[in-house]
C-alpha cells in the first residue's frame, strides 16, 4: 500500500530555521532576544518591536537566510497589536535575498488583527522552495503598532528508509 511513500517508511521532520537568528529592519524599535524566534519553544518571546506611524505603512521586517534550498511549509506563532487600524502579517519568499515573491500569492495576508491588547495567533503557510523567508508587519493606519514573536519554523518533511 502506497500513501506518500512505502508501508512502513518513516518520515522525519527537519526545522531548516532552528536557531538562526534572524536580521530585522524598518522598526522603530527593533525587537531584542532574536534568538528566542527560532529555539523550538512556543513559550519564549522576543521583545516588543515597535513603530509610530503617522499613516498606513510597514511596522518592521523579520528575516530568515536558511543557508540552502528546501521545500518548507513555514508555521509559527506571533502577538500583534496596535492603538488603531489594523494590523497585517504578510509573508515572502526568496532564492536569493534580493528578489522577494509573495509566499501566498493574490493578498498575500497571513492574518490580520484590530486590537488595542496582544492577540496571538498560530499559523501555517503553504508549502515552499526557498532560502530566504520574511515577514513583514503593515498597519492600515496611523497607529503605534506592536509585534512580538515567539517562534517561527520552516519545516522539511524528509522520508527515512
Amino acid at each position: 500500500m502506497s500513501m506518500g511513500g512505502e508501508w512502513g517508511q518513516k518520515h522525519l521532520a527537519i526545522n531548516r530555521l532552528r536557531d538562526i537568528t534572524p536580521t530585522v529592519s524598518d522598526w522603530g524599535t527593533d525587537p531584542t532576544n532574536l534568538g528566542n524566534i527560532t529555539d523550538n519553544d512556543w513559550d519564549t518571546v522576543t521583545g516588543t518591536g515597535s513603530t509610530i506611524l503617522g499613516g498606513a505603512g510597514i511596522v518592521g521586517r523579520v528575516m530568515f537566510d536558511m543557508g540552502a534550498e528546501y521545500t518548507v511549509l513555514v508555521g509559527g506563532k506571533i502577538g500583534m497589536w496596535s492603538t488603531a487600524n489594523e494590523m497585517r502579517l504578510y509573508f515572502y519568499w526568496s532564492l536569493d535575498g534580493v528578489t522577494w515573491n509573495p509566499m501566498m500569492g493574490g493578498g498575500n495576508i497571513v492574518m490580520a488583527e484590530t486590537v488595542a491588547a496582544e492577540s496571538l495567533s498560530t499559523w501555517a503557510s503553504v508549502y515552499v522552495r526557498t532560502r530566504h523567508i520574511r515577514l513583514q508587519f503593515y498597519c492600515s493606519g496611523a497607529a503605534t503598532a506592536n509585534a512580538k514573536l515567539y517562534e517561527v519554523q520552516a519545516i522539511e518533511f524528509a522520508d527515512v528508509f
